[in-house]
């Protein structure tokens, strides 16, 4: 099903506990193939699906305070997110808004970043901060579509001989629309 071409579909975020990273490394297993094959190689996708995106990496990913989120679509699961809100900073991270093929370019994403940027606002967040991959251009242009700005740019080295090569882009929540 496309989502995107059924206009009064529902998106909602549920929250994910530990007991369902294997449902979330099932979605990362589907999604980063599709969505990064042409920004990066298998060998690397293969590397963070095994090191970043795997069951065991999320649930100590839980465990050291990130909350994640399935995006439903009519309470199908089409996606996760991950927040991790910094209370010093008065930041929230969002390190993953990913979505299954059939999920992408319509207004799921959208919707799913709002819910987000309420949770953040709701945590005392004033900055909702996120990196990407620098040739990820339709994930860019969604982000300045809603007021993100790029910061600066980041190589962070991952292991095994592979990099993320982001961009850091922040958005005022202060100034975001409600």
């Amino acid at each position: 099903m496309a989502y995107e071409q059924t206009p009064d579909i529902e998106v909602t975020l549920k929250e994910a506990s530990r007991s369902d990273a294997p449902a979330l490394e099932s979605l990362a297993a589907i999604i980063w193939p599709e969505a990064f094959g042409e920004m990066i190689t298998r060998a690397q996708i293969d590397y963070m699906l095994e090191h970043i995106q795997s069951a065991e990496a999320m649930a100590q990913q839980m465990d050291d305070g990130m909350n994640y989120w399935f995006i439903e679509c009519d309470g199908e699961r089409a996606g996760y997110a991950a927040i991790k809100h910094d209370e010093n900073t008065r930041t929230s991270h969002l390190s993953k808004l990913y979505l299954l093929s059939t999920a992408r370019g319509g207004r799921v994403a959208g919707t799913a970043l709002d819910q987000i940027n309420t949770l953040s606002r709701n945590s005392g967040s004033n900055t909702l901060a996120l990196t990407v991959n620098k040739y990820n251009a339709r994930a860019i242009r969604f982000y300045e579509k809603r007021g993100f700005k790029t910061t600066r740019d980041v190589v962070m080295d991952i292991g095994g001989g592979f990099v993320m090569d982001d961009y850091c882009m922040e958005l005022d929540l202060n100034g975001a629309a409600r």
